[in-house]
């Protein structure tokens, strides 16, 4: 029995380390992000690192000891908004997909978390007012890594093509391979 390289459990925000750019670690960036009075934002289109970062990032906040709370949007329930109230003062709050709470409740968060003290990261794929920690996008480079990664080969020739075609998302150019990979392991 073979092993897709391209299944979810390999895939999934944060089974990949995030790949920073040249010169920058995640390190660098928490203290871009503590600097900016712990407030920020990440922003890029669908796929192409956001939740992967936010895991990286809260795993090194943590690591240096601060409370950090995520919350992925997209699949919440929401009682978790509800237990938002109960965070304590200078711990940290992390939004995935911050773009899916209505207007009311983002305009809500942004001020209660500052008015009380609590650190905010957003993600979503446009900018919400917080200042800009992180632009995501996907280059052939980082997918061509991401690729070797994965399968510990060369990626397909038509890497760039896919990329095109998936409008630069990462994940769904992963998509299309896992149906490659598992049409040439029935062949």
């Amino acid at each position: 029995m073979f092993s897709n390289p391209f299944s979810t459990k390999f895939i999934r925000p944060g089974a990949i380390a995030y790949q920073c750019a040249p010169g920058k670690s995640i390190s660098y960036y928490a203290d871009c992000f503590l600097s900016n009075g712990q407030r920020g934002q990440v922003i890029g289109p669908h796929g192409t690192g956001k939740s992967t970062f936010v895991i990286a990032i809260q795993k090194e906040l943590a690591a240096r000891g601060l409370a950090v709370h995520l919350v992925t949007l997209h699949s919440f329930d929401k009682s978790e908004l509800k237990n938002l109230q109960t965070l304590r003062r200078d711990s940290i709050l992390i939004l995935d997909g911050f773009e899916q709470l209505p207007f009311w409740r983002r305009w809500w968060i942004v001020l209660s978390t500052r008015w009380r003290h609590v650190g905010l990261l957003t993600t979503s794929h446009v900018s919400f007012g917080l200042p800009t920690l992180l632009e995501t996008s996907a280059d052939l480079e980082t997918a061509q890594k991401l690729v070797r990664t994965l399968t510990g080969s060369e990626p397909p020739e038509n890497l760039e093509a896919l990329l095109t075609k998936h409008n630069g998302s990462l994940r769904e150019v992963f998509f299309e391979l896992y149906d490659v990979y598992e049409k040439s392991q029935t062949l």
